[in-house]
């Protein structure tokens, strides 16, 4: 969290922090991994930062777009798209609810919206809550 990241650089000043979180999706772990939508890297300072882009260089199938932002604003930016992500699902299943109250398929809805490039089809599937280290275990009623 934010204040982690104050806390840590006050207790120890002579370490270099790099906040280094990925992005995975159940299933697809090892591709995500080799092949990510983009890297995001949270640096106070530059020390560090060559050999880490040096290892993404040797790891990734591709070359992805590399975000470097300060260590508080990686957190939040991760924060942030796990926000927009699990809102996305939450919709999906509260359209979901309303399609099974109302006897009609919900997956035929879902694909309609989805094909807007704004709303698009990834996480954009009702079924069964999401969880895991970086989604609350939330299930779909």
């Amino acid at each position: 969290m934010p204040g982690e990241t104050n806390r840590l650089r006050k207790k120890y000043p002579h370490l270099t922090l790099i906040y280094n979180p990925t992005f995975i999706a159940l299933g697809n772990i090892i591709h995500n991994f080799l092949v990510p939508d983009f890297i995001l890297i949270g640096a106070d300072k530059k020390k560090g930062l060559p050999e880490l882009l040096k290892i993404y260089k040797k790891i990734c199938l591709l070359q992805p777009p590399i975000k470097i932002l300060t260590a508080q604003e990686a957190e939040i930016a991760k924060l942030s798209l796990n926000c927009y992500i699990t809102a996305k699902i939450t919709y999906a299943n509260q359209i979901g609810n309303l399609c099974y109250r109302l006897g009609i398929k919900a997956d035929n809805i879902l694909s309609a919206i989805g094909c807007d490039r704004r709303v698009g089809n990834l996480y954009f599937k009702a079924g069964l809550g999401y969880g895991g280290p970086c989604f609350p275990g939330i299930t779909w009623h």
